[in-house]
């Protein structure tokens, strides 16, 4: 296997994920009605609230002190990281990661 074919399969099992997204609504399973996400946090609540009015389906915070996530929050852009669902074999691995003697 190549290098390039390890990559087009690297490619094909990634996926983005936001990592501060908060949902704005939920659904109701007994009635179906949508209606905006309470949270337990007044911040939160009011973000959801707001963004579930104004037809947003998320919105995204990050803790305004990046060490305290249970401190104050503030209302962010979205940040996403890359993650890669796959298991190399070790021939793969090598192919990769190991230099030519």
């Amino acid at each position: 296997m190549t290098i390039k074919n390890i990559f087009e399969m690297l490619k094909v099992n990634t996926r983005k994920v936001c990592l501060n997204c908060y949902d704005s609504f939920k659904i109701n399973r007994e009635t179906g009605y949508v209606t905006y996400q309470p949270y337990r946090r007044e911040d939160f609540n009011n973000w959801s609230k707001e963004a579930f009015t104004n037809g947003k389906l998320h919105f995204y915070a990050d803790p305004v002190d990046p060490n305290n996530n249970y401190g104050k929050y503030k209302l962010a852009e979205p940040r996403y990281v890359y993650k890669i669902e796959m298991t190399l074999t070790e021939e793969q691995y090598k192919e990769l990661f190991e230099e030519d003697e």
